[in-house]
């Protein structure tokens, strides 16, 4: 059971607000739930289909519930509602029941824990008053802010997708992460099936974000009011090509939204004590920045060509080098996916 501060992981931020008890919840498998377990997250959401959707569903969900048992992991289930519907509500409590009493189901306040992607009315007392005497908690994503205070579906919370962490006593945090919306924070792996995501994530990892969650899922599991640093590093990342380029061989087009964009590069400094950070975008002038103790964000204008990363302290040298990857002027096809490095001391 969820009986202490936890943290489930993907980049948006969903917070429930139930009790003062926190957990982190990510929207996998062994290797997923080791690098999360190693950052502090303490279980996954399971976000699913009805098997006419998606056939794997079953042997999918079977798997996570085995691997999460095996490791002391938690998950529960998240009901797609893009895809269930009303007349869905008998394989909706089957599923939920079955898995209900699993040693790797999450609870909370004695009821296994479920959640959804949209869908405000349902009916949940249905699936409640069917589960064979087992206690349900379910905490939909309600996108009508005038819902709560008239509903009778039987809710016992309420997330967002769209939410941002305030400083009230929500008990858990969800990340989310997804290979084909771009936002994961797991690992690539090639061998398995491909939903045609590796287009744009093959060679644009997003692990070195882990680092930089880690130091805040601590703070928050403890209710520090800031992150703890324990040694110095430089997270970076950006985008590979500037968003006015036209690409050459690309039969969708340019995506929809990128006029919002701005070509700069972004690197959070994570440090023991002040340094000062010089970052040279392509053929642009280095720009040096003196960053106090603790994490600090910073963007610098995207120049094309190399990216160097440079951390000083007291004019020593203490980490850097050059990006894995270099901003181009020329694509075949469109990428606005952000590559994520790292270096440390």
């Amino acid at each position: 059971m969820v009986s202490t501060k936890h943290l489930v992981a993907g980049l948006c931020l969903l917070t429930l607000a139930l009790a003062a008890e926190k957990a982190v919840y990510a929207h996998f498998m062994n290797q997923d739930i080791a690098q999360a377990q190693e950052i502090g997250i303490d279980g996954f959401a399971l976000n699913c289909a009805p098997p006419r959707v998606d056939s794997y569903t079953p042997k999918q969900l079977a798997n996570a519930y085995e691997a999460a048992a095996d490791t002391g992991f938690k998950v529960f289930i998240s009901v797609d509602f893009a895809y269930w519907g009303d007349n869905d509500s008998n394989d909706i409590t089957s599923i939920l029941r079955n898995y209900s009493t699993y040693t790797g189901q999450a609870y909370y306040n004695g009821g296994a824990l479920a959640s959804t992607f949209v869908r405000d009315y349902f009916d949940w007392n249905n699936v409640k008053n069917n589960m064979g005497g087992q206690k349900l908690t379910i905490i939909p994503m309600i996108q009508d802010p005038t819902f709560l205070s008239r509903q009778t579906t039987g809710i016992d919370g309420a997330l967002s997708w769209y939410g941002w962490p305030t400083d009230g006593a929500s008990w858990w945090l969800t990340l989310l992460t997804d290979f084909g919306e771009s936002h994961y924070i797991s690992g690539h792996e090639p061998h398995h099936s491909d939903d045609g995501s590796s287009e744009w994530t093959a060679e644009f990892p997003h692990d070195a974000w882990r680092s930089l969650m880690k130091p805040y899922i601590a703070a928050y599991k403890s209710g520090a009011a800031s992150p703890t640093v324990s040694r110095d590093e430089l997270v970076y990342w950006y985008r590979t090509t500037p968003k006015g380029i036209e690409c050459t061989n690309d039969k969708i087009g340019k995506p929809r939204g990128v006029e919002l964009f701005d070509d700069v590069v972004f690197a959070s400094a994570m440090l023991t004590q002040p340094a000062d950070l010089t970052v040279t975008s392509g053929s642009r002038s280095p720009v040096t920045v003196s960053v106090p103790a603790d994490i600090h964000t910073l963007n610098f204008t995207m120049g094309v060509g190399k990216q160097q990363f440079s951390l000083s302290r007291s004019d020593a040298h203490l980490l850097g080098g050059f990006g894995a990857k270099d901003i181009q002027q020329s694509c075949e096809t469109y990428n606005f996916n952000a590559y994520v490095g790292a270096f440390t001391a």
